[in-house]
């Protein structure tokens, strides 16, 4: 690697992944935030679902033509509308007196929500060939760390001192300052996207890459999991093992900082094994999670399968975005091709869970994934192993061995 690629690399990755934080920490903030609000108008539980859905609706509705966007106009523009479409509906919210307009301005910003995650995932993937592919997962783990810890914290102290008009002026000044950051650092990135578009051949191409839908298909189960996992523990530990609320809670926070420690190092080992190991091993522990989560009545299960559960999605993760970042079609279309599938996952989980716990019992959720990820397993069996290494220029090589 040069010394310009060096120094790139050194001013991007840090720039890059503050931004990530504050994406994260502004998704966090909205998601406790607007159910407080709601609760306060009024709303009842399903009204309080209908909410949540529409979030992720929306962004299922844009998330592919989001990629075309993004190579057409660049990610910096896309990213930067985003996060204005985001201040100006945020500023909004709290003269949303009743629960319908609420519901509609939550449907809206899903829309708009695409605008920012495919704009990141794209540069990221862009970015990935050089900073290495052990640090495939440091994007993912920075959102989490915001969306998952800070965010929630956040909104709590400022919810609880100042107030809702405030704590949505504080959502809208973190999007400002992200659209800020992402008009001053991404415009490099912008241009190889745009480049790309022009050169590489259409969308089927895609379509036509095996590890590619793999990758795919790996992210849409693990988003299924992971969000029947985040939707149903709480229900399992409270109704059939007893746990107090704050018990319940911490189940739910381990499993977010194991996920976020392991994708730091699950980058870092596993290309030295390759792609079909690594996904045999994370196939393994994502059912095994399930397993004591389905089959074992004891408290002690339902904490072991949220630490494996955590370790074998964040493996998974990995090397889904080493995969994808190894495609030569424009990023932005393949960040939004890649980024419809978690996003599916995470509507899918709860819905599909909710009928299935309703008529068969909580556990029988959690069952009924093991045969997607056996199918997946069988699927990557047959798959040719890839090592990953690193040539004299700093860049990853994909060894078939």
């Amino acid at each position: 690697m040069t010394s310009y690629k060096k120094a790139q690399t050194a001013k991007f990755l840090p720039r890059f992944l503050l931004v990530s934080v504050l994406s994260g920490v502004s998704v966090g903030m909205a998601g406790v935030i607007l159910i407080l609000y709601a609760l306060g108008i009024g709303a009842n539980s399903s009204q309080i679902g209908l909410l949540r859905g529409l979030e992720s609706i929306g962004a299922l509705l844009t998330v592919l033509p989001m990629g075309f966007l993004v190579d057409h106009f660049g990610a910096k523009k896309i990213f930067t509308a985003g996060c204005t479409a985001g201040v100006i509906i945020y500023s909004a919210l709290p003269n949303a007196a009743s629960i319908f307009y609420l519901t509609a301005a939550v449907g809206v910003l899903g829309l708009f929500m695409s605008f920012r995650f495919v704009c990141m995932n794209s540069i990221f993937l862009n970015a990935l060939a050089v900073i290495g592919s052990e640090k495939s997962g440091w994007h993912r783990a920075a959102t989490s760390f915001g969306m998952s810890f800070l965010g929630p914290l956040l909104a709590g102290y400022v919810v609880g001192e100042h107030g809702y008009r405030i704590a949505f002026y504080s959502i809208s000044a973190i999007l400002a300052i992200s659209g800020v950051a992402a008009f001053l650092f991404f415009e490099n990135h912008e241009h190889k996207s745009r480049e790309q578009a022009d050169v590489h051949p259409p969308l089927r191409k895609l379509f036509r890459n095996r590890k590619f839908l793999n990758a795919c298909l790996g992210e849409c189960a693990g988003s299924v999991a992971m969000a029947t996992f985040n939707t149903f523990t709480v229900v399992l530990a409270l109704k059939l093992l007893n746990f107090s609320h704050s018990s319940a809670i911490m189940v739910i926070s381990l499993n977010g900082i194991v996920f976020i420690l392991s994708l730091f190092i699950a980058g870092k080992y596993y290309p030295h094994c390759g792609e079909t190991i690594g996904y045999r091993v994370s196939m393994a522990l994502v059912i095994v999670a399930l397993l004591l989560i389905g089959v074992v009545e004891h408290p002690a299960a339902l904490w072991a399968a949220s630490v494996i559960l955590a370790a074998g999605i964040a493996l998974q993760t990995v090397i889904n975005l080493a995969i994808v970042s190894s495609e030569e079609s424009a990023k932005g279309r393949v960040a939004g091709v890649f980024g419809f599938f978690p996003v599916a996952g995470m509507a899918a989980g709860p819905l599909i869970g909710g009928f299935i716990s309703d008529n068969l019992g909580v556990r029988a959720s959690f069952l009924a994934i093991i045969p997607l990820f056996i199918m997946l397993g069988i699927n990557y069996s047959a798959m040719k192993n890839t090592v990953i290494s690193t040539n004299k220029d700093g860049e990853n090589v994909f060894n078939t061995i």
